[in-house]
């Protein structure tokens, strides 16, 4: 195919992409690959071609293409088109649950980039983010927090309060895991303020949910479960159901680390009745992990194990990468030396 005809072809793949048809456009991407082509035109259809793979969910094979991508790109040299390469290939990871992988390419890219001249701050920004996510998601911290603060002044800099909240409420999980309670705070009240601004009444819910969080693991139950309750008005005022549930579990944790066993068993059956209604697993998993910690704080081993049961179950349908540290849970309860069960998940 001649090189003019080649390029057309590709633009029409391009097209495809941007009008929502990947499956036209990964047809077209997968035909020009067995056409000749030189080497810096094969690795742009490959890598456009693991984006629309990406995006229609087929994981496993855009990071194969994006790879094939990368050999042909080393090749030619540094370039912008091999850190952007570089940082698709790591949000691929990361929708694996790769994270060492995803750091690793997230890592490499932003590196590149620093010797190219930033004419897109907000994608380094958000690139920064994921690799903040990735960080936290390997327990370093440290790093994350460090990642997320780029992230920010990348956002400030443009103004961008939505992408600022976002990362802002990142920023919190990555001071909590670290256990600075007064940051962690101060990051999720930064971040309302914006979704007050902006009129976000689902985000601005989101921030109390994370300071509720954040109280429950000082162990400041009654300004956790304020928290959780001003959380669960907003959300139900939004009519979003997924953040009502998730509100639910964390008023049956509070519920259950008060004593309160049967305002803990109400919360948790009207969670996991709403996971159940909205389809999704682990969310189920993790409530009724939760209400198998009240149940063994309570004294009802029986039940305990019952809701242990059926959450492994949903974790190991999922592939979740939980399931190996709830399966040694699991089986550390049956030979009855459990350790605290409420902080497991």
């Amino acid at each position: 195919m001649p090189e003019q005809d080649w390029i057309s072809s590709y633009q029409d793949g391009q097209t495809a992409y941007r009008q929502g048809d990947l499956s036209t456009a990964i047809q077209i991407f997968q035909g020009l690959l067995a056409q000749s082509s030189s080497p810096e035109l094969k690795a742009a259809v490959l890598n456009d071609l693991g984006v629309a793979l990406q995006q229609k969910g087929e994981i496993d094979k855009a990071v194969a293409r994006y790879e094939e991508a990368l050999t042909l790109e080393r090749t030619l040299g540094p370039s912008e088109r091999l850190a952007n390469l570089l940082i698709n290939l790591g949000g691929a990871y990361a929708d694996l649950r790769q994270y060492k992988e995803s750091t690793k390419a997230f890592q490499a890219g932003l590196a590149l980039l620093q010797d190219f001249q930033d004419e897109d701050p907000l994608s380094r920004g958000l690139t920064w983010r994921n690799l903040g996510n990735s960080y936290l998601a390997i327990a370093q911290e440290s790093k994350a927090v460090w990642a997320f603060q780029k992230s920010l002044d990348l956002l400030e800099g443009l103004g961008d309060k939505r992408e600022m909240g976002i990362t802002l409420h990142r920023l919190g999980e990555a001071y909590l895991a670290k256990y600075k309670w007064p940051e962690a705070l101060g990051a999720y009240r930064q971040a309302a303020a914006i979704w007050e601004s902006l009129g976000d009444k689902s985000s601005l819910a989101a921030s109390y949910l994370g300071r509720g969080q954040i109280y429950f693991d000082w162990e400041k139950f009654p300004e956790s479960e304020s928290n959780f309750q001003k959380a669960l008005e907003i959300y139900r005022q939004a009519q979003d159901r997924q953040g009502e549930a998730q509100t639910l579990a964390g008023l049956g944790r509070v519920a259950a680390a008060s004593k309160e066993w049967e305002r803990g068993e109400e919360h948790y059956q009207k969670a996991t009745a709403l996971w159940e209604e909205l389809s999704n697993k682990r969310g189920l998993a993790l409530a009724l992990w939760g209400r198998a910690s009240l149940f063994f704080e309570k004294g009802n081993r029986e039940g305990a194990l019952a809701d242990m049961e059926k959450s492994l179950a949903l974790l190991k349908e999922l592939g979740d990468p939980e399931l190996s540290r709830a399966e040694s849970y699991l089986q550390t309860f049956r030979q009855k030396r459990p350790g605290p069960l409420r902080k497991y998940f």
